[in-house]
C-alpha cells in the first residue's frame, strides 16, 4: 500500500467509509 499516493489514500478512505456506512447503516 503505497501511503504516499494521494489518489490511494482518497481511495482507501473512500472505501473505509462506505465499508463503516453500510455496517452502521
Amino acid at each position: 500500500m503505497v501511503m504516499t499516493d494521494p489518489v490511494a489514500d482518497f481511495l482507501t478512505r473512500v472505501r473505509n467509509g462506505n465499508m463503516v456506512m453500510h455496517e452502521t447503516v
